[in-house]
C-alpha cells in the first residue's frame, strides 16, 4: 500500500539530523567545506586548518599576506557561506 502523501528526500534529511540532534555539528561540517570551495584553490592552498566552535570559523593560515588580503571580507565571507548552507551557522570569521 502506496502512501498519499510524498515527502521530499531533503526535507527527511534536515528532519532526520534534527531528529538524532546533529543538525547544527552538520552543518558547521558543511561550513568548513566551503570554505576553499568560496575562496578558491589560492586562498586554500594558504590554508593550515579551519574549525568551527560555537558559530565562530577559524582559519589558521600559512600566510600573512593572504590573511591580510582577506581580512576586511570576514563579513562578506560569513555572509556567503551562511547563504549557500541556507541558515545563519557561523557568525563571526577569526584569521590566526
Amino acid at each position: 500500500m502506496r502512501k498519499s502523501k510524498t515527502t521530499k528526500l531533503s526535507d527527511l534529511f534536515d528532519s532526520t539530523l534534527e531528529h538524532f540532534g546533529i543538525k547544527e555539528k552538520y552543518n558547521e561540517n558543511v561550513a568548513i567545506s566551503l570554505w576553499s570551495e568560496i575562496m578558491g584553490p589560492n586562498i586554500a592552498s594558504y590554508t593550515r586548518n579551519v574549525y568551527v566552535k560555537n558559530g565562530i570559523m577559524v582559519v589558521e593560515m600559512n600566510s600573512s599576506v593572504a590573511r591580510n588580503q582577506i581580512f576586511g571580507m570576514r563579513e562578506a565571507i560569513v555572509h556567503k557561506i551562511n547563504e549557500r548552507i541556507g541558515s545563519e551557522v557561523l557568525k563571526n570569521l577569526i584569521l590566526k
